[in-house]
């Protein structure tokens, strides 16, 4: 893959800022403004806070090395709750009213197309740290992304699949837009790495009983289970439902399956899987995940693990500030050709020496050995000895 930056490294040139943006109310001596859309209500506010907390660490080291040509560079969030109608508004807001120089955000793919056409009409660079969908950089002038694409996920999930050993699996996928969304880059991934998928079943999201569909797949005696799914306690159910029918095999899912809940629900039945799987974008042992932990749990409630999200915004906030230091604060189709001319740099998010870089072909910023295999040990989240590209 390509770099982002450390938390002590800086990205960013000393150079006069102009006019930032289709929104922005040009040069100045005032704050600089960085939108970010986040869902700090609803199910997933625990994460965005966390995500915000660490902007705001990265924003602090920002103008104390100087902003940009002097000027401090200051966030505004937005509340999105989850919601692509609540999203777009937000967005549209922050461009009209606020005029951000750019928007980082927002978490969920269906949040993320909305948003899109907002950005798109009004030419605001916008850089996604967390949603999947392809389609979501896809013909885009001014959408990038740091983090990866669903078929990424599934290329790693099946190399994980054939790293246990097995020659076939199971696929298990619910009926939301993120299973069926998940359903057909898992099959192809399967198919391209080897791993032979003998079937795939929906399951309804949020079902109390799972029992119907994990017979399904026991019967064709698959040697892995993958499991695409948007509500963590389903993957406990599926879990304890493959141990109560005899079905010993390792499972491997989306983040979800490491969840609260799925860990509550499937403790029983994970330590008596003989392996529970994932694979995800944060690397503790690499020193600028480690940095930014460490003045986390200093300023804020200590966490043993940040998420994902929150590495990704950060180096998105590092691409936005070294890209308006590139064009001397100019936003828009300027900053989308600094955003496509810089060079590769390593990321706070994603594997030791991974790297990040966007080009005019394309505005995901992920590259291959970006991913990294976890593994459910005593109740606890582990890196797993597997490879994956």
């Amino acid at each position: 893959m390509r770099r982002a930056l450390s938390l002590t490294a800086s990205m960013m040139l000393a150079v006069p800022l102009a006019a930032c943006g289709g929104s922005s109310d040009g040069g100045g001596s005032g704050p600089v403004t960085v939108g970010v859309l986040l869902p700090l209500t609803g199910a997933s506010a625990q994460g965005a806070e966390q995500a915000e907390n660490a902007l705001e660490l990265r924003l602090d080291q920002i103008n104390a090395e100087g902003g940009v040509d002097g000027r401090d560079v200051e966030l505004k969030v937005y509340d999105t709750k989850l919601d692509p109608a609540t999203a777009t508004q937000q967005a549209q807001r922050a461009i009209s009213q606020d005029r951000v120089a750019a928007l980082i955000g927002p978490w969920t793919s269906t949040e993320a197309l909305a948003v899109g056409e907002v950005v798109e009409r009004a030419g605001v660079v916008t850089i996604n740290n967390s949603a999947s969908a392809p389609a979501i950089t896809e013909d885009k002038e001014y959408v990038f992304r740091t983090s990866p694409r669903t078929p990424d996920l599934a290329v790693a999930i099946a190399q994980v699949g054939t790293g246990t050993g097995a020659a076939n699996g199971a696929l298990l996928y619910d009926g939301s837009s993120f299973g069926l969304g998940a359903k057909d880059p898992i099959e192809a991934a399967a198919e391209d790495e080897g791993l032979d998928l003998v079937t795939s079943v929906e399951y309804p999201i949020g079902a109390s009983d799972v029992s119907a569909q994990v017979a399904s797949v026991v019967e064709k005696d698959p040697g892995v289970v993958i499991i695409a799914g948007a509500a963590g306690a389903d993957y406990g159910l599926i879990a304890k439902a493959m141990q109560e029918q005899g079905l010993a095999v390792p499972i491997i899912g989306l983040s979800p399956i490491v969840s609260p809940d799925a860990l509550r629900i499937g403790e029983g039945a994970y330590a008596a899987l003989p392996g529970v799987y994932t694979v995800g974008c944060v690397d503790e042992t690499k020193p600028a995940y480690s940095e930014l932990l460490e003045d986390y749990n200093e300023e804020f409630t200590p966490v043993e693990v940040l998420p994902e999200q929150a590495l990704q915004a950060v180096d998105a906030l590092n691409w936005i500030v070294a890209g308006l230091g590139e064009t001397q604060g100019e936003g828009s189709d300027e900053l989308v050709g600094a955003l496509t001319s810089l060079p590769a740099v390593e990321s706070v998010g994603g594997r030791t020496g991974a790297r990040q870089q966007f080009t005019t072909e394309d505005h995901d910023a992920y590259g291959e050995g970006y991913l990294v295999p976890y593994q459910v040990v005593d109740g606890g989240l582990a890196q797993a000895d597997l490879d994956v590209d």
